[in-house]
């Protein structure tokens, strides 16, 4: 399934595996439960910026598109998460979707609500 997405494993780890996306080195993450079951994906939505205000402003800007976008689809979010790290999340009822802004990244994500319980 990986590679249909254009997405290669740069190594694995106990906890999932580090992969490579369409915007590089390390965008995105399988997490997993002891078991072997997946308990979240993540993605990146842009390249990583190099810390300049014209590229954190351009990082925010991705990030105000994407929730919109995802918000068109999923509806108005179950939780927004302010501060140095803003995240917006849509919780159902097994699984969570979320945008994460994570200063140098956007990153979508997919995750079971037992995962998003253990963040918490």
């Amino acid at each position: 399934m990986l590679g249909d997405l254009g997405w290669n494993i740069e190594y694995q780890h106990e906890l999932g595996m580090r992969l490579g996306t369409q915007f590089g080195m390390a965008t995105g993450d399988v997490y997993c439960t002891d078991d072997g079951r997946v308990s979240a994906i993540y993605g990146a939505v842009c390249s990583f910026i190099d810390d300049t205000p014209e590229e954190r402003a351009l990082l925010q800007d991705v990030f105000v598109e994407t929730v919109a976008a995802a918000a068109t689809v999923l509806g108005d979010p179950t939780d927004r998460l302010p501060g140095e790290f803003p995240e917006v999340r849509w919780r159902g009822p097994q699984t969570t979707i979320g945008v994460r802004n994570s200063a140098v990244l956007v990153r979508i994500f997919i995750a079971t609500n037992e995962y998003m319980g253990r963040l918490a």
